[in-house]
């Protein structure tokens, strides 16, 4: 054990070797243990789409050094070692993000949310099976398309004053010709204006007496209006309930996949514990270099669970 005269020289020779303290004795040694460590000249990656940035890695390093103020070798390397571990951490944080972006199948450049899962697109819309709308009308965009369809028809029905073969296609493709939907609804008013005689031989029972073309062709019309009202009463709640339902997704595609995570967090484990040992370890040494006392060293665990 070292006498208390041989302990008082310690301290004295500590104080006289605390490194460099102007700022030019601090500028000609910052880099002393980057040129000359191993480690440092690995960690960056230099070439691929991962590359990093070399000369922000040395502003790093430079700051680790300024503030801990390591003197010799063995300190330089501790905070080599502290710098590269805080490094591969931030590495870990792109990663996780490089994952979560993956998920949502976007280019990490870009920023806009991913499209609704299960809604087709518009163009998609004239594949979809006859009688469609109870799908449509499920999603805003689907209730824009049937929204389209009903405008469309009714400017042909103003203009020709019945429904033509193509517009009653397109309505019945939409609507459906079942009982109660708005297509056969238009479908028996329009046959009315254009097939009265073989529509009342089809439906003896029918009484057609008092339907003027153009009364036939106002029910037509109101028909079509008030399937819009309908519709359009829809907007606002299925719109509330996809967005409810993006943040939900949203919310879920905030972690990577179970996998990749549990890869990550290990990774990440191992990282803090050797940053956190080489901190330790460098704050021994220059206790033990200033003279002070050094506790024992102290077993870093990390643990993520």
């Amino acid at each position: 054990m070292a006498s208390e005269r041989k302990l008082a020289a310690n301290r004295r020779n500590a104080r006289r070797s605390t490194g460099p303290r102007t700022p030019a004795g601090k500028a000609a040694v910052r880099y002393n243990a980057l040129q000359h460590g191993l480690l440092a000249q690995e960690v960056v990656i230099t070439t691929g789409d991962g590359r990093e940035d070399p000369e922000e890695f040395r502003c790093l390093h430079s700051a680790f050094v300024d503030d801990l103020q390591p003197v010799g070798p063995l300190e330089h390397m501790l905070v080599e070692k502290i710098v590269v571990c805080y490094w591969r951490l931030r590495r870990v944080l792109r990663v996780e993000t490089a994952e979560i972006r993956r998920r949502y199948g976007v280019p990490a450049s870009e920023g806009a949310a991913p499209p609704a899962a299960g809604l087709p697109p518009l163009a998609a819309f004239g594949t979809l099976p006859y009688g469609a709308s109870e799908i449509l009308q499920r999603s805003a965009a689907g209730i824009r398309h049937l929204l389209q369809v009903l405008a469309d028809v009714r400017l042909v029905v103003q203009a020709a004053g019945h429904l033509t073969e193509s517009a009653r296609d397109r309505l019945t493709t939409a609507f459906g010709s079942e009982e109660g939907t708005v297509g056969r609804t238009c479908c028996l008013y329009s046959y009315l204006i254009t097939d009265r005689e073989e529509l009342e031989e089809e439906h003896p029972g029918l009484s057609t007496d008092g339907w003027t073309p153009e009364e036939c062709q106002q029910m037509i019309l109101n028909a079509l209006d008030e399937e819009h009202r309908r519709l359009a009463s829809l907007t606002d709640q299925v719109a509330h309930r996809e967005s409810l339902e993006r943040d939900l997704r949203t919310a879920c595609l905030a972690l990577p996949p179970p996998d990749a995570a549990d890869t990550l967090l290990r990774y990440e484990t191992t990282l803090d514990r050797q940053l956190y040992k080489a901190i330790a370890e460098l704050e021994r040494l220059q206790r033990r270099r200033r003279g002070d006392p050094v506790p024992p060293p102290v077993n870093v665990e990390v643990s993520h669970n």
